[in-house]
Order: structure tokens, then sequence, then C-alpha cells
């Protein structure tokens, strides 16, 4: 089954008994995003696969969380992890297809 791996080294969240994200040393979330079911060559499958990478990618650099608790300190480096993640994904899946898409969209993702 092919299976994208998004991972932060950058950014380390975990998360945590419902908390949210939580800062831990050394360490990287990974979430796994299937994409079997998808052809990465297709235009629509490509775009449901960037909005699946997209979901990971906020829920692994706590964007929300830090959004609705309004720590400003924090929704800086959660954004650049986001897109950090979210760029890194794309490539390693390796179509121009979901590239040209990223790159389209990259702007409005922010």
């Amino acid at each position: 089954m092919k299976v994208k791996t998004i991972r932060m080294a950058a950014a380390v969240l975990l998360m945590g008994l419902g908390l949210g994200p939580v800062a831990v040393a050394d360490d990287a979330v990974e979430i796994r995003v299937a994409y079997s079911d998808l052809d990465v060559y297709s235009v629509s499958d490509a775009t449901e696969l960037y909005d699946r990478i997209k979901r990971a990618a906020r829920e692994a650099c706590g964007v929300e969380y830090y959004w609705r608790n309004r720590d400003l300190s924090q929704i800086s480096k959660a954004k650049r992890c986001y897109k950090a993640a979210l760029s890194k994904a794309v490539q390693d899946v390796n179509s121009d297809v979901l590239a040209d898409i990223h790159r389209r969209k990259a702007g409005k993702d922010a």
C-alpha cells in the first residue's frame, strides 16, 4: 500500500491527553496519509491527496490548537511547521500534478 509519511523534525509537536500539541526535544510527529486509492497523476485525485496532506500537516503542527487558544507565541511557529511539512510531503510524493497544485495553492494555505 502506498502511504505518505509527514515528518516534522524542526517543529517537534506531540498530541497529549487532550491538552493539545506539546514541544518535545529531539522527537517528531509522524502522521501517515494513505493514498493507495488515488492516482497522483490525476488532477482530481492529486487534489484529494493534497487536502489529506494539508489536514495531516495542520494536525501535526498544532495550527488549529494554537489558533483556538490564541497562543500568539506559537502560532507563527505552527504556521512555519505546517508550510514546511506540506512542502516536504508534496516533494516526497514526486508527482508533477501534485506539485503544480501545491504551487498554485501554497499562498492561500497560510
